[in-house]
């Protein structure tokens, strides 16, 4: 009853879990499917997530500078700091072997059918697993967007999300962003011979094309960079999902109850700041039960992400309309202060 559980064992879930056993703490985690499957992704960890994730020993591709393209201009922006990147599969693998080294239990393929949640501080969660077995606990670390026993409104998916990987692609160790009017796509390497690319359009414009291939090879097509794609090996074949509006979720006030990473709110990726997001409030969340903290944790969580989910709109609003991007990226051209104070907004 005193082991924390952790529900979801993607980069939220797995930090929290990490933190904890760093801190002597050794926690449940409840994973529906396997660990480090793959998913849509931008695979990018903005600069604050570094220092963790090298303590973590999460092997990285370190990325100094971003750049932006438009049809008709190319805006280049040196990082303040270094940011990483690397796939979901590894990082995700990596970090629940290493929560398991340290004491942690990770249960895979097993779904939380109900949770009875506690009905004050002094009270417990019961945890049932679609194995039959109920757990207890004390902390509840939620980090899986599907919370089941709660009933959270159904949305209409505005956007389609894509990922593939390929290897021999000829282009900068650099962040790659690409826009077109209704869709943006962004490029990483992810090893030293492998990127990642990722890809956000609204629906009504993948809907005009005949198949969701026909839409990728029109973007593709509108930058010489990309073009080297046809020459390439792909290594992971076109993910394509679904992707509801943006923003904070509708979460229910269980005590000693944290909601992390997508499961309190879903930020734009325009802001490249997803992941980093899951990784530092799954951190704080173990925060909270290490140091047996009482304040509220909505309200820090509020405190710390919610601007930068307001800015991330308006980036994204900009990316996908590259009329606008472009004179925006001609005035933080002119004016270098611009595209360093969206980046503070958006991260820490």
């Amino acid at each position: 009853m005193n082991k924390p559980i952790i529900i979801g064992a993607g980069i939220a879930g797995l930090s929290a879990a990490n933190h904890l056993v760093d801190n002597n703490i050794a926690p449940i985690i409840i994973e529906a499917d396997i660990i480090g499957r793959q998913k849509v992704c931008g695979e990018f960890f903005s600069p604050e997530a570094i220092p963790f994730l090298q303590e973590w020993g999460v092997p990285l591709i370190y990325i100094n500078k971003a750049n932006f393209y438009t049809p008709s201009f190319n805006y280049a922006f040196d990082l303040p700091q270094p940011a990483g990147s690397v796939s979901r599969n590894i990082s995700e693998t990596f970090l629940a072997q290493r929560a398991i080294n340290k004491g942690a239990q990770i249960y895979t393929n097993t779904m939380v059918t109900n949770i009875i949640p506690a009905q004050d501080r002094n009270d417990i969660h019961y945890v049932k697993l679609s194995t039959g077995q109920i757990i207890e606990t004390n902390k509840l670390i939620i980090a899986t967007g599907k919370i089941p026993s709660w009933n959270t409104p159904k949305k209409i998916p505005n956007y389609i999300g894509f990922k593939a990987h390929f290897t021999n692609v000829d282009i900068a160790n650099e962040l790659h962003m690409f826009m077109t009017t209704g869709a943006y796509m962004g490029v990483t390497y992810i090893d030293d011979k492998t990127i990642n690319i990722c890809c956000l359009a609204q629906k009504n414009l993948v809907d005009k094309y005949q198949t969701n291939t026909d839409f990728l090879e029109q973007f593709i097509k509108k930058y010489h960079i990309l073009e080297n794609l046809n020459t390439s090996t792909q290594l992971l074949d076109w993910i394509t999902v679904s992707v509801p509006n943006f923003g904070k979720k509708i979460i229910p006030n269980w005590p000693n109850t944290y909601f992390v990473g997508d499961a309190a709110a879903t930020i734009f990726p325009a802001s490249g700041n997803g992941l980093t997001m899951g990784l530092t409030s799954g951190i704080m969340a173990a925060e909270h039960i290490i140091n047996n903290m009482q304040n509220d944790f909505k309200k820090q969580w509020n405190s710390r992400y919610q601007n930068r989910l307001h800015y991330a709109k308006i980036l994204n609003s900009l990316f996908m309309n590259p009329t606008y991007a472009t004179i925006g990226f001609k005035m933080a051209d002119k004016l270098p202060f611009i595209s360093k104070t969206f980046f503070k907004l958006t991260r820490e």
